[in-house]
């Protein structure tokens, strides 16, 4: 992997797999766990599709070159395009036209343009807006909100972040993080800031940056709810960070006392000094602000704990496992009805081969000679790579096309023909499908030597091409006849 890595930039999945079974790893699971060690390493960047979900690119692809990936999206993060006339909004064409723009040293991110926006989201750097092609990157969206919005009239919640030293991206990951609830059809954000809704209340997240601050504030029936369940993700962006003693970032609740109340900047209180207190059997604390006691229970109210924070978190859990086993409860109805259609499609095989060798022995067509050529174009067809069957089933398609289209409608052929076109067949492998429509053309050649059909000049036109084709690509001689 190291060799090929100073050659490639990505691979598909299937050449690491290659590489396993060469070196002695053959069973799946174990080619799967060892890719995620690698992954889990940083050797290469490999995210596995779960067992039950869709199939997706990224999936498909191992990144060798982690500087490869970085780069690419260095390139998106820094577009003016995207940025000054996209707005941060954008589709996947955006992104192919600025890695165009942006093409050095023979590097071209535009083929792999699919995956690489897959990462980008699996990173949490954009979002894709519900039942569109659209996708927001909230770092290059406009700096302030929309010049139409307000926020609402009403008793106002309100949360604070604090940071001895802020790290940069964090309302970014948190953008990203809330995107499903964002208001306005997840399009109400800023680069600084979104709202939210949900449970008929709404949200406001703001970052100052220059304070190191992150302001949130609520109202609405449920205002404490919603406040909650983005102090939720806060909670966890902030656990990945290595704040410690010197460094800290803060949980702020605003103070209740009847001053501040009454004013709109309240003094703030740090949670976790307000638990210590507590702890320490206070009633009180001193307002910072005014000198007023407030009381410490009323304060810490604002913050869900215990079995009412693990039932926001789980309501959450909940959702994602729900959505989970929607896709599993798909996958498996999609499942069931590819097996359907691919049962249905060998039933269609058979019946025609079954034709075929019926009219054959009528006619006294398909001698032993001519079935030998056929038996060895088909062991040579195992042979060849799947993108070149697909090539040969494509000009098999278009030369026996030729014929059947100026063959009448009643003939027993064309009916074939048809059932041979059918969506069940056409979901059949490519190499199946081949030799269905060798044998079609075989009985049409044979037909046309044998003198059984009278030809129309088109007709023997197009079997003219038919053998040209068959003698050139497929290596069928029909002069043996």
């Amino acid at each position: 992997v190291e060799e090929l890595a100073k050659e490639k930039a990505i691979i598909e999945v299937g050449e690491l797999w290659d590489i396993c079974q060469k070196n002695g790893v053959t069973q799946t699971q174990d080619q799967k766990d060892l890719s995620q060690l690698f992954h889990d390493l940083g050797i290469f960047l490999h995210f596995q599709d779960k067992p039950e979900a869709k199939k997706t690119w990224l999936g498909q692809v191992v990144i060798l070159q982690n500087e490869w990936a970085t780069k690419a999206v260095y390139q998106v993060l820094k577009s003016e395009y995207l940025e000054k006339e996209k707005l941060g909004h954008f589709t996947l064409p955006d992104l192919k036209k600025v890695w165009q723009k942006k093409q050095t040293a023979g590097i071209d991110y535009t083929c792999r343009a699919d995956a690489l926006l897959e990462l980008m989201m699996k990173f949490k750097i954009c979002y894709q807006i519900r039942q569109t092609a659209q996708y927001i990157l909230p770092q290059l969206l406009p700096a302030s909100p929309p010049k139409d919005y307000q926020f609402p009239q009403g008793d106002v919640l309100q949360l604070r972040y604090t940071y001895d030293f802020m790290p940069k991206g964090i309302i970014t990951r948190l953008t990203v993080e809330m995107h499903k609830l964002i208001a306005k059809g997840q399009t109400l954000a800023w680069k600084d800031g979104f709202v939210v809704e949900d449970l008929d209340a709404i949200a406001e997240v703001v970052e100052t940056y220059g304070k190191r601050e992150i302001h949130i504030k609520a109202v609405g029936n449920f205002a404490r709810k919603l406040l909650n369940r983005i102090a939720i993700e806060m909670d966890k962006i902030n656990s990945e960070y290595n704040f410690n003693e010197n460094i800290k970032a803060y949980k702020m609740l605003p103070c209740n006392c009847a001053d501040c109340i009454a004013t709109k900047e309240p003094h703030f209180f740090k949670y976790r000094e307000l638990l210590v207190l507590k702890g320490k059997n206070w009633r009180d604390a001193p307002c910072g602000k005014f000198g007023n006691p407030a009381p410490i229970n009323d304060l810490l109210a604002l913050i869900l704990e215990g079995r009412d924070r693990e039932m926001l978190e789980n309501h959450k859990m909940y959702k994602e496992v729900r959505a989970l086993r929607y896709q599993q409860q798909k996958h498996h109805q999609d499942l069931k009805k590819d097996f359907e259609e691919l049962k249905e499609g060998n039933r269609i095989v058979t019946d025609i081969l079954e034709y075929i060798a019926q009219i054959s022995v009528q006619n006294h067509l398909k001698s032993r000679e001519i079935n030998e050529q056929l038996d060895n174009i088909d062991a040579h067809l195992a042979t060849l790579p799947e993108k070149t069957v697909f090539a040969l089933e494509k000009e098999l398609q278009k030369h026996l096309t030729k014929f059947f289209t100026k063959l009448p409608d009643n003939h027993e052929l064309t009916q074939q023909w048809k059932k041979f076109n059918s969506p069940e067949v056409n979901k059949l492998e490519a190499r199946t499908r081949v030799k269905v429509g060798l044998n079609l053309g075989v009985i049409v050649i044979e037909q046309e030597l044998t003198g059984i059909h009278d030809m129309t000049p088109n007709l023997r036109e197009a079997i003219q091409d038919l053998k040209r084709f068959f003698k050139a690509s497929l290596g069928y001689d029909t002069n043996k006849s």
